[in-house]
Parts: C-alpha cells; structure tokens; sequence
C-alpha cells in the first residue's frame, strides 16, 4: 500500500471535431492547470469519486506513449506556471 490516489482518465489520442485531444496544448496546459493553487476541481473530483478529504498537495506524472508525452509537457507547463515560486511545487516526478 502506497496510500496513493490514482486518476487514470480516457482522452482521445485523435483530435475530433470541436474537442480536446491528448496533444493539444488547451488539453496540455489544462492537465497543468489541475494542480495549481489549491486545487479545487482535482478535489471536487474525487469527492465525487467516493474519496474523502482533501488530496495530497504532492503529485506525479505519468504516462505511456503519447500520454508520456503529455505528462512531460504538462509538467513543463506546471513549473512554467510556477516561476520562481518553487516554495509551492509539488511536483516531485515524471515517469513515462
């Protein structure tokens, strides 16, 4: 037991009429967006999931093929985010 939250979410690998895609930067940059500030919807997420309380602050990134990739610059994007208040990241890996 590793007392780990897993979210594993299904995202097209195509880009479709009118959405959102595993490459696309909106999806890129929105997978970064999660984890800033406090929070909130990863949070309200996962009450709605059944999990109760608030989730860790500190996060990994994974993925697999192109997923890898997404978690890469999903991260990118998240430190980006961050500038030079690297007090508040808790990013602590990319595994792909």
């Amino acid at each position: 037991q590793t007392n780990s939250v897993v979210v594993v979410p299904t995202i097209p690998s195509i880009p479709l009429p009118f959405g959102l895609w595993l490459n696309s930067p909106q999806m890129q940059h929105g997978v970064a967006s999660l984890f800033l500030g406090s929070q909130t919807a990863l949070n309200a997420s996962a009450n709605q999931a059944g999990y109760q309380g608030t989730l860790p602050a500190d996060f990994l990134l994974t993925g697999h093929s192109a997923g890898g990739g997404l978690a890469t610059i999903a991260a990118s994007d998240y430190l980006t985010a961050l500038g030079a208040n690297t007090a508040n990241n808790h990013l602590r890996g990319v595994v792909m």
